[in-house]
């Protein structure tokens, strides 16, 4: 069965997807993350200024447009969420969704779209039922589905099957054990501390899964209250080996667990479910920022599994009233909303 998708970027989503579906191409609005799905996974590339194709067959749409209006580090925002230009991105793959009207279509954000964003969210669901589209309101955490990694998650899905969803049944795995297991830590000549910080020299005093914030405030209690003392940000933290990592965001923010630097692109890859050999391509940075702004490949192979089945099977939808489904490891929560 086809796919498409769109505002794939580096193609963590398709990495999972390509597990059950032969991916047809990706729609995007511009270069970010494209030379990487193209050298990893050698996708065609469709972009909106020549204008995003209508192909044959589509069984499957699947999209990861921009979250940034209702992220946590939008916290000034969060009143004007829908005057931000970057929803033009969620109102290109509704369009993309209606003209195919594949079996299944799902669009991936973090959880404020479902939340903050909710009178968009419902606009598209009214679109989606007059064409005949159950809805699910899909609630997951990927470290429910064997990754190393907090990153807790929702897709909006439109089905013309019935979704009988089931638990992920994966294991949880330390992030010290997805560390362990890797050939190699990866080019660490650009992780190391930033000069000229006061927090640099005592960066060695942060234990394990402890904060550079708190470690500050033990050292220096002078300065608790103080601006601009040098004070590192909340999210600044060292990974702690026997638990998941924290959601990993635009640039890297957490140290190794033994050493004192920052986790490398590859390492942050592996603990995002990523094979260790997949290459990022363009300048350091880009290679975190693409990472943390993808679907996590492993919670992408769930879902796409999941599609694939109820394709197969074709059941008429039960009801298309709206569920939220929240996925666990060991168990599924539905309820109609």
């Amino acid at each position: 069965m086809k796919a498409l998708g769109a505002h794939i970027y580096a193609g963590g989503f398709s990495l999972g997807v390509m597990e059950h579906f032969d991916v047809v191409g990706h729609c995007e609005d511009g270069a970010f993350g494209v030379e990487t799905a193209v050298n990893n996974l050698g996708v065609p590339i469709y972009q909106k200024s020549d204008g995003w194709p209508t192909l044959d067959d589509i069984a499957l749409i699947y999209c990861n447009p921009p979250c940034a209006p209702w992220s946590a580090s939008s916290v000034g925002r969060a009143n004007t969420w829908d005057r931000d230009d970057r929803l033009a991105c969620q109102h290109d793959c509704m369009e993309l969704f209606l003209r195919h009207q594949p079996k299944v279509f799902m669009m991936e954000s973090v959880r404020g779209m479902y939340t903050k964003g909710k009178s968009m969210v419902m606009e598209f669901v009214m679109d989606a039922m007059n064409h005949g589209y159950a809805t699910y309101f899909i609630l997951c955490d990927a470290n429910n589905h064997g990754v190393p990694q907090n990153r807790r998650r929702f897709f909006l899905v439109f089905s013309k099957v019935e979704i009988t969803w089931q638990p992920t049944a994966r294991l949880e795995i330390p992030s010290g054990d997805a560390l362990a297991k890797m050939t190699t830590p990866g080019d660490t000549r650009k992780t190391e501390m930033r000069t000229g910080i006061k927090w640099q020299s005592i960066v060695d005093k942060v234990p394990q899964g402890g904060t550079m914030k708190q470690t500050f405030a033990d050292e220096f209690p002078e300065l608790i209250g103080v601006p601009k003392c040098g004070r590192g940000s909340f999210m600044l933290r060292r990974l702690d080996p026997n638990g998941p990592a924290q959601t990993f965001t635009g640039d890297v923010k957490t140290f190794h667990p033994d050493e004192d630097r920052f986790l490398t692109i590859q390492e942050a890859a592996v603990l995002s479910g990523f094979p260790e050999d997949y290459k990022f391509s363009g300048a350091t940075g880009l290679g975190y920022s693409q990472i943390a702004k993808g679907v996590l490949p492993p919670v992408a192979e769930y879902m796409a599994q999941q599609i694939k089945i109820a394709i197969e099977r074709d059941w008429h939808p039960a009801t298309l009233d709206p569920r939220e489904v929240t996925i666990g490891r060991d168990e599924v929560e539905v309820a109609i909303v």
